[in-house]
């Protein structure tokens, strides 16, 4: 019989939560720790876009009556290219579903993973957690010494799951090494009214200084996610609503009227982090954690999600003899070939993307631009590019398919 102190999930951000909801979904219990009692997306205003893969996990793990009053259905994808001609329409109703993804402040995702967290018996959480030392049994199994509120207690699970975010302890306990590649970029996000606004419909817009998403909020509420060079992100901060305004306007175009800001401007650096090994011993990284990419196409969090319904399923189908022998190593494995091939694909595709422009010039601006006007007359390139972003290629988890 597993217990809770069997699997430990180390990190209860996003990916964290949905990890313990997913393995609670097969009947498997698990404990949380997090090193904080406040949610570290309290104060954040981003908001992401959710793939139809997503939200068919997110429906089969019973989450979607507390999301669905703050999701925007996108039903549609404008692609383009800034100053050139050509662009490519995704449309939901040619690839015979009903949305492709959704988006939603990342706040109202994270509080909808809090309380349905809070109503699983099978999943504990521990909040004001400090890791202090740790050591490797005889089994190469972890052992974790913390402190919780001042008292001490150890942890021995049988699997620790590792979701403790891009600069992880325990993979560095681990002793496993990450290479991180620094775009020289920065993302500003903030939310604004749109005069003539597209219904349902999201926009990705291609700059010579990097990505451009419009991200519908409902009605004429968009979200705007934006990459520019650190320097002229710096230099637009320091500015005021109109001249942000008009600098957008510049880049975007008048495809919906005039956009004015709608709420506070919030701006991070971009990295792609990944660790060279995503196991070892009874342990295992996902989330940002394992790989942390550019915000580009919006591949991050739906990645996140297809790992932890693998690993769930992985861990279920070994049955009863989940935590015998060396049955915790194989199952490791089995997951890591699993995933190997969408984590390279994603890694490997917005790198590409977010890189084409960190030297953007007019050869390279002229390819993508005929790239794009093709796409729209190559309905199978089209749907191949739809089903990927959809979170639909390959081999998907048995939940992202309405199974068990």
């Amino acid at each position: 019989m597993i217990s809770n102190s069997d699997i430990l999930i180390v990190g209860g951000g996003l990916a964290g939560k949905a990890m313990a909801l997913c393995l609670d979904y097969y009947g498997i219990p698990s404990t949380i720790i997090e090193k904080s009692k406040v949610s570290s997306y309290q104060d954040d205003g981003r908001v992401i876009a959710l793939s139809n893969g997503s939200i068919r996990m997110l429906k089969g793990l019973d989450l979607w009556q507390s999301l669905e009053p703050f999701i925007t259905p996108i039903k549609n994808i404008h692609i383009s290219i800034q100053g050139k001609f050509g662009s490519a329409l995704i449309d939901a109703d040619k690839e015979g579903v009903t949305e492709l993804g959704c988006s939603i402040p990342i706040q109202k995702l994270d509080a909808a993973l809090a309380r349905t967290l809070e109503k699983k018996q099978m999943i504990s959480l521990i909040n004001s957690v400090e890791i202090k030392s740790h050591q490797i049994n005889e089994s190469n199994f972890l052992t974790l010494n913390v402190e919780v509120e001042s008292k001490a207690k150890e942890f021995s699970p049988r699997l620790c799951i590792a979701s403790d975010g891009m600069h992880s302890q325990i993979r560095t306990i681990l002793g496993i090494e990450s290479n991180v590649f620094d775009y020289q970029q920065t993302a500003l996000t903030f939310s604004c009214t749109a005069s003539n606004p597209k219904y349902f419909m999201a926009f990705e817009r291609f700059t010579d200084q990097g990505a451009l998403a419009v991200l519908p909020g409902g009605g004429d509420l968009y979200t705007v996610i934006w990459t520019l060079s650190k320097d002229h992100a710096e230099r637009l901060i320091s500015h005021s609503k109109s001249t942000i305004e008009n600098e957008l306007a510049k880049y975007f175009g008048r495809r919906m009227g005039s956009l004015k800001m709608a709420g506070p401007l919030f701006h991070y650096p971009l990295v792609q982090s990944f660790s060279q090994n995503i196991i070892k011993n009874n342990a295992v990284l996902i989330g940002s954690s394992a790989l942390h990419l550019h915000p580009i196409a919006g591949q991050g969090y739906n990645l996140v999600l297809r790992d932890v319904a693998a690993l769930a399923e992985t861990l279920h189908d070994q049955g009863g003899a989940l935590f015998k022998s060396s049955a915790i190593s194989k199952c490791l494995d089995q997951y890591a070939d699993w995933r190997k091939e969408d984590q390279s694909k994603v890694k490997k595709f917005t790198h590409f993307l977010a890189s084409y422009f960190i030297e953007m010039h007019k050869f390279r601006a002229s390819v993508l631009s005929k790239s794009i006007f093709l796409l729209d007359f190559l309905p199978m390139a089209k749907s191949m590019l739809s089903r990927h972003t959809m979170g639909l290629e390959g081999k998907t988890p048995r939940i992202m398919n309405g199974q068990s």
